[in-house]
């Protein structure tokens, strides 16, 4: 109970059906290296409500169904984040009170039916360290941005939060996101459901 571990190996071996890093009952996880993974069913960071999770490295995963980060209480990643495998997933955030912070530069997904960002609740906070958040989706119906209301008859919160610049490139095969909104226009449905832009430009 609120133990912290540190990670600064690159020296990860993870086999199908495994996780790497848990944080749990106000733990906290340190991630300083770059770490890669060519596993199928991994999730490579786990963090329950009320538990921390930070990652300073580089993450390369090319495994199928699998997720970079999956958070139900405070996360944080600073390095560059690349997903190849199908149904993969980048940042998973889950809970109300779900917080997950990516001061990353660039993000790369080419796999699948995965998705970027994916949220059934709390938010995900997009801030550049330096200048802008480069993300690039091509996979075959694959998400930048995925929210759970999408599936059903709500709208999404503006739980995907933009404080800096970010530049997204989606592939003629992905999907920037759903669009549901039959009261208002397309823009309107950006800045009042879908992103809460708090500054920088967006595009």
């Amino acid at each position: 109970k609120n133990a912290e571990a540190v990670n600064n190996s690159s020296n990860l071996t993870l086999g199908d059906w495994t996780g790497g890093f848990y944080a749990t009952k106000g733990g906290k996880v340190i991630n300083t290296a770059d770490l890669t993974t060519s596993s199928n069913n991994v999730t490579l960071f786990s963090i329950d409500s009320g538990s921390t999770g930070e990652s300073r490295g580089n993450i390369t995963m090319a495994g199928d169904n699998s997720v970079a980060f999956y958070n139900k209480g405070t996360l944080s990643s600073t390095g560059d984040i690349t997903i190849s495998g199908k149904n993969s997933v980048a940042v998973y955030n889950t809970g109300a009170t779900a917080t997950s912070t990516i001061n990353t530069e660039k993000i790369s997904h080419t796999g699948d039916g995965g998705a970027v960002f994916f949220t059934d609740g709390g938010t995900i906070n997009i801030k550049p360290q330096k200048s802008t958040t480069r993300v690039d989706v091509s996979g075959e119906s694959s998400y930048l941005f995925y929210d759970t209301s999408f599936a059903g008859s709500t709208l999404p919160q503006q739980t995907f939060v933009i404080n800096g610049n970010f530049e997204a490139t989606v592939g003629t095969k992905a999907i920037a996101f759903d669009y549901k909104n039959a009261t208002g226009g397309l823009l309107n449905y950006v800045e009042n459901n879908l992103l809460n832009v708090t500054s920088g430009t967006t595009t």
